[in-house]
């Protein structure tokens, strides 16, 4: 606490980010009812990112580290070198952020009273989309058994959490390296080591963010045609399903009374995927039949 204020660590990862990265550092810098510090990991970007980082903050007096990338190049690793680098001690919350968003005032503020009250860790809140797009994307609050072996809890630049259940993450990823960083979403995890240590999440279908829809999104809106095609691609290439058996991998090294998803047979997997889950029933069909034929 400062001032009697919250303390929150932003944990931003950055490549190429010159043309938007200072409006988003502004909003955060403009949150309402707490103290925020910048711990920001650059994926070698080969614009000026760095130059305007570096001005914003001794103009404005920000306090902000830049870790330097020990892993892989790629956006997930970006943000696994922020998970394995960030000193979190001298903060209350941690919150993730992309460089080409814009947070609400209010956002960390709304975000830590619905922690507080519903006795959770994390939290992950609507988006209000900008740009190409101006839909609002919203998450199912319907927290199933196993809603986590097959899905993340939303868009990872509206997570805030806890310090002590990151410290408790960053740990755990440390003596897992090796299966870690084989898992492409970093978000997910997050959501997956929460669920599997059976702590709460709770969502907020409040937008507090606003996402910027434009052609250098990793996901981008997912309810574009674009969006939607990746999505069926991936699954019925058989890359999301792998995914799945990766999350359940290690969702088991957290918590060995996980259902193995392997050993299942088709009733027991129709009534986990169909029957129990947060996602839409057409991905839970489609996301049912590459289990089919993967196993055939």
């Amino acid at each position: 606490m400062i001032n009697n204020k919250p303390t929150v660590a932003i944990l931003m990862a950055t490549y190429n980010g010159e043309k938007y990265i200072e409006e988003q550092i502004i909003s955060i810098k403009n949150q309402v009812s707490c103290e925020v510090s910048f711990l920001i990991s650059d994926d070698g970007s080969k614009d000026k990112t760095i130059d305007v980082i570096k001005k914003i903050k001794d103009t404005l007096n920000i306090n902000l580290e830049i870790i330097k990338n020990n892993l892989k190049s790629g956006f997930g690793n970006n943000f696994y070198n922020l998970f394995y680098s960030a000193d979190v001690n001298n903060y209350d919350y941690i919150a993730l952020a992309d460089q080409d968003d814009i947070f609400f005032n209010n956002k960390f503020s709304i975000s830590i009273d619905k922690l507080n009250s519903n006795n959770a860790v994390g939290i992950s809140s609507a988006v209000k989309c900008f740009g190409s797009s101006s839909r609002i994307l919203y998450q199912s609050t319907k927290i199933t058994k196993y809603d986590f072996l097959f899905e993340g809890a939303g868009q990872g630049n509206t997570f805030v959490m806890s310090k002590n259940f990151f410290k408790e993450f960053q740990s755990f990823i440390k003596n897992n390296k090796q299966h870690v960083l084989n898992f492409y979403f970093h978000d997910w995890l997050l959501y997956l080591f929460c669920r599997s240590k059976n702590y709460n999440w709770v969502f907020c279908n409040k937008p507090l963010t606003h996402y910027r829809i434009h052609s250098d999104n990793v996901v981008g809106d997912k309810y574009s045609l674009n969006g939607i095609y990746l999505r069926l691609k991936k699954i019925t290439n058989g890359w999301y399903l792998n995914e799945i058996y990766k999350a359940n991998s290690i969702s088991r090294l957290i918590n060995p009374d996980i259902v193995n998803l392997k050993k299942l047979n088709f009733y027991s997997l129709y009534k986990l995927i169909v029957l129990n889950g947060r996602r839409k029933i057409t991905d839970r069909v489609l996301l049912l039949i590459t289990f089919i034929l993967a196993n055939k």
